[in-house]
């Protein structure tokens, strides 16, 4: 599958659940990240296993709305001496997927960022994973039997790991063999303090404190997806892995708080980056781009915890933000069936300079990916092209643009439609053939994407 995915707590109670599904069916959401209850709550008493009434009704109703499951199989279980006993959750597992028959499932991810739940509080070791790492080394045991047993449930299963950046790089170098039934790599790539085209890796500095380089010298968004999906796996598995981004996101709190991990944005520099890193990321075969997630958790804008979503929290009704209708316009620009086309079948001509040298307000972060972006793909209707300055965000800067295009593209569509996607603003593209080419003129570039559209009819 591909498609846009969705990071939820859901279970909790009805009709908060029922709610935040309809506004997913809204928005056009093809999958959400969930795990239909932790191991110790379906598992009370050892070999006995059961959903809740409430995992169970939100099963049914995901169900009817056609939105699939990214299973999340997760967290420790204090009935056992060894709350993260390999087996004991290998057994839960062959379980879950038998449970789930019936319900339409993308895919099974095992764990959720390991790293910083339960294996390196029980075992030790850096969180990177480097040298030893015994928390590393505990995981690698406990997915290789789970993956084992999902396989030994459904022989079609898709199963994918949560262990990304240099600690997946070691486990696959050290342990490849253990590898043998996942198919793919579920990545959380946050920007941290960077725009939404970088992540926190890359570069000599993470290279020495790490090890080993999971993106390239700029950090960029891109590189980081397939070397921890393509590269490192090919060389050391033989095979590339699948690539399932199931978190991403961007707290709207208040800019003054200077979290530690995160820049604070507003809520349309949210949209645009949310906007942004997943253009890349479908450009980059990703199957599913999940954003972290779809309500907030409450109302204190202190709090960047409480403010990833892209609409407010339930104690204040769940008012979308300007992520939800952007992601929206996405959804359906792209419709249920897309391809990324490869080969750029246009050109971007810029008008003057774009002259934003804003930076993070801490000055720990710098924009090394900058510049034009472009990205294409063929759609039910035609053709989508999205084009922006890559960068910190800045609502003012902008410049002149025009798209060429040449080839099958250059035929004049039945229609052309430009539209900002954080605003929703339809623009007023000029639209002139010449010597075989269809120029686009009178586009708008800067941190908002813009989308034109090529429509046959």
């Amino acid at each position: 599958m591909r498609g846009l995915g969705m990071v939820v707590k859901l279970g909790r109670t009805r009709e908060l659940d029922d709610r935040q599904i309809k506004l997913m069916r809204m928005l056009g959401v093809s999958a959400v990240v969930w795990p239909p209850g932790e191991w110790a709550e379906n598992e009370k008493t050892p070999g006995h296993y059961a959903f809740s009434p409430e995992v169970a009704h939100v099963l049914d109703e995901l169900a009817e709305a056609n939105i699939k499951l990214m299973v999340v199989l997760f967290r420790k279980n204090s009935l056992y001496a060894n709350p993260l006993d390999p087996d004991a959750f290998a057994r839960y597992c062959r379980w879950i997927v038998k449970a789930l028959k019936n319900n339409p499932v993308a895919a099974y991810q095992i764990w959720n960022e390991p790293s910083n739940f339960d294996f390196r509080a029980c075992y030790g070791g850096p969180w990177n994973g480097r040298d030893d790492a015994p928390w590393r080394d505990n995981f690698v045991t406990l997915m290789s039997k789970a993956a084992r047993a999902i396989k030994q449930a459904d022989s079609g299963a898709i199963v994918s790991v949560n262990l990304e950046g240099p600690a997946l790089v070691y486990a696959m170098q050290g342990r490849g063999h253990d590898f043998a039934e996942v198919n793919g790599v579920s990545i959380h790539p946050y920007s941290g303090h960077f725009p939404a085209e970088q992540v926190p890796w890359g570069g000599m500095k993470n290279y020495l404190r790490d090890g080993v380089a999971v993106a390239d010298s700029n950090g960029s968004l891109i590189s980081s997806l397939r070397e921890q999906s393509r590269d490192f796996p090919r060389k050391y598995l033989g095979r590339s892995l699948q690539t399932w981004v199931t978190e991403y996101g961007f707290p709207t709190c208040e800019a003054a708080v200077r979290p530690k991990q995160f820049n604070c944005v507003s809520p349309r520099e949210q949209a645009a980056f949310h906007a942004r890193g997943m253009i890349l990321g479908f450009s980059q075969a990703v199957r599913l781009w999940s954003i972290y997630e779809i309500a907030d958790e409450g109302p204190d804008r202190s709090d960047p915890e409480q403010n990833f979503g892209i609409v407010s929290s339930a104690a204040t009704g769940y008012v979308p933000k300007p992520a939800f209708f952007t992601l929206q316009r996405i959804a359906r620009i792209l419709g249920p069936n897309w391809n990324y086309l490869i080969k750029a079948p246009a050109t971007l001509t810029i008008s003057g300079h774009i002259t934003s040298a804003r930076q993070d307000s801490e000055a720990t972060a710098t924009a090394t990916v900058s510049g034009p972006q472009m990205a294409w793909f063929a759609t039910p209707r035609g053709y989508a092209g999205f084009i922006w300055s890559a960068g910190f965000y800045d609502d003012a800067a902008t410049a002149e643009a025009a798209v060429t295009l040449r080839g099958d593209l250059a035929s004049r569509p039945a229609q052309v439609i430009a539209t900002d996607l954080v605003t929703g603003e339809t623009l007023r593209p000029f639209v002139s053939s010449e010597r075989n080419s269809l120029v686009i003129d009178n586009l708008v570039l800067g941190s908002r994407p813009v989308a034109v559209e090529l429509l046959r009819h």
